[in-house]
């Protein structure tokens, strides 16, 4: 069980911060981080239930670096996009099914780890 938690923990850590995910999961109640590739819905990098979070590990960091970019005026690296990803499935765990509540909890959580983490 220790080896399987190490590996998920290894595998969440190849994605983003495993540091940043257990922190936000024991503050807001999430339970369950679940990596899982999406194949059906490709444009859909994440999914949320009442204490899980989904991420696709496989995601498209460079087209949902563009979009986060034409929806929000903000650069984005692609490869904090999954940090991202993660601030908006978790503002909709906190805040409801609104897209736009999830979307702006994910732009004030993210630039908040980015003045802290990148200095900028």
């Amino acid at each position: 069980m220790v080896s399987s938690f190490l590996d998920t923990l290894n595998e969440i850590n190849q994605l983003l911060p495993a540091k940043l995910v257990i922190k936000e999961c024991l503050k807001y109640g999430i339970k369950k981080i679940i990596l899982r590739t999406y194949r059906i819905f490709d444009w859909i990098p994440g999914t949320y239930e009442a204490t899980e979070i989904e991420l696709d590990p496989e995601m498209d960091k460079e087209h949902l670096a563009w979009v986060l970019m034409f929806r929000h005026g903000i650069a984005i690296d692609p490869e904090d996009v999954p940090i991202w990803i993660f601030y908006h499935e978790l503002g909709h765990h906190l805040k409801g099914k609104s897209e736009w509540e999830a979307e702006r909890f994910a732009m004030e959580k993210y630039l908040e780890w980015k003045r802290v983490n990148r200095g900028n």
